[in-house]
């Protein structure tokens, strides 16, 4: 089936059967391949089939990730899609592990800028945020209240409030992110290989709320380490790897689905103004449990903006761009 997504018949020398006009369901022999050795296929589909073992050990979880973000088969790093107007886009991603008291950490590594096909003109082709927030919301750290991250252009964000913080960060560099849930006094700080950037965040919550390690990524490959290997550094006094979360202290994301019987796909059909958005909306808010993909354009345009950034709409000028962008990441 994985074959079957990359055949393309070439019509020039050889007559084949035409996966271009052929029933979806009609699987055609992989007698022609594309690329079927580049790496970058290679993964794509082995995520398709990524399924996080929440029982064990904590990794990035596909369920709580965007649709563009590849998990690599260990589940301890990825990277976002960069081709075309692909890398205009923000993507993220959670942990499999949440936590709701005590004092944890985690890393995360900086690994690769990704080569994209950018402008030079573009004011912001890579951007990494790390740090914690809760199971719902967006996928775009530090842009709701409960959402706090570390930005590699050295300042934090919570709320979509952008302040001074700590040191610039870049390719190499390895960032702990800290949480202390263990008073009424919740805080989060951060280190830069291994220095204290200081207190970044107090929590300002009376409820007992399950913290997740969250990640975003515009065009930089990152990889983390929950508790699988030793610390890079030795962490703050007190404070353990997220993945020695003591049973009382910790709970798990959403289960992923273990049959295609287990998921849904709904397609909206309606004219302009006719309620499609609304009827979504309220679909979303009655079943928070199915955590509903939407696909729309709207979806597409809030992935490129965060807090900080410049307007990317007012750089396109035709539709066509966008449309374009939007049928990729579809």
């Amino acid at each position: 089936i994985c074959e079957n997504l990359f055949v393309v018949a070439d019509t020039s020398t050889t007559v084949t059967l035409d996966p271009c006009n052929s029933d979806l369901d009609f699987i055609i022999q992989p007698d022609e391949l594309k690329d079927w050795n580049d790496e970058k296929v290679k993964v794509i589909c082995e995520n398709l089939f990524v399924v996080a073992d929440t029982s064990t050990t904590v990794t990035l979880d596909p369920c709580n990730s965007d649709l563009d973000f590849i998990i690599q088969p260990d589940g301890l790093g990825g990277s976002p899609l960069t081709d075309g107007g692909l890398a205009y886009l923000l993507s993220g991603t959670k942990a499999t592990w949440g936590v709701k008291k005590g004092k944890y950490f985690y890393e995360c590594k900086i690994e690769e800028e990704l080569s994209t096909d950018l402008p030079e003109t573009e004011e912001c082709p890579y951007l990494v945020r790390v740090g914690w927030s809760p199971l719902e919301g967006t996928m775009v750290v530090g842009e709701e209240r409960f959402s706090f991250g570390y930005e590699n252009s050295g300042k934090k964000v919570n709320g979509k409030s952008k302040e001074d913080y700590g040191q610039e960060y870049t390719v190499g560099d390895i960032i702990t992110c800290y949480i202390d849930l263990s008073s009424d006094s919740k805080t989060i700080s951060f280190t830069k290989n291994g220095e204290n950037m200081s207190q970044a965040f107090v929590i300002d919550d009376t409820t007992e709320r399950l913290f997740f390690p969250h990640v975003t990524t515009k065009n930089i490959r990152i990889s983390f380490n929950f508790g699988s290997q030793p610390s890079s550094f030795p962490p703050e006094e007190g404070y353990s790897f997220i993945q020695e979360a003591a049973e009382e202290e910790r709970d798990y994301a959403v289960t992923a689905p273990t049959s295609k019987g287990d998921c849904e796909v709904i397609f909206t059909v309606g004219l302009p103004g006719s309620g499609k958005t609304n009827w979504i909306g309220r679909q979303m808010a009655k079943y928070p449990e199915k955590r509903y993909t939407v696909l729309g354009v709207s979806q597409l345009v809030d992935r490129m903006k965060a807090t900080g950034l410049p307007d990317r709409m007012k750089q396109f000028t035709q539709w066509s761009e966008i449309k374009e962008i939007y049928c990729a990441w579809c």
